[in-house]
């Protein structure tokens, strides 16, 4: 693993996290995060705009993506018309 090369010293057993901490391996607490620094381009998608729609947006924001377009079941546009928008857009990713 990379941050174990990094850092020198053993992280994983395995799979599993190596903790507590000893003098030479292991840590007490490990978390990851991820910034997309603005820059992922993203659709979201839920069942109802106003419930899972929005859910997901805000997730999608929480996260620094730029949202292009929420798609809904309920947004008042045919199917073909979503589709059509995904290949307009052509968006890093969606989250559905």
């Amino acid at each position: 693993m990379e941050l174990e090369e990094l850092s020198g010293r053993p992280i994983l057993n395995g799979e599993k996290i190596i903790s507590p901490v000893t003098e030479d391996r292991g840590v007490d607490i490990y978390i990851s995060t991820s910034s997309a620094g603005g820059g992922l381009q993203m659709m979201v998608g839920g069942v109802v705009k106003s419930m899972t729609g929005e859910s997901a947006q805000r997730a999608a924001l929480g996260a620094g993506a730029i949202v292009m377009d929420v798609l809904a079941s309920n947004d008042g546009r045919l199917y073909h018309e979503k589709v059509k928008r995904i290949r307009q857009l052509r968006p890093d990713m969606m989250l559905l």
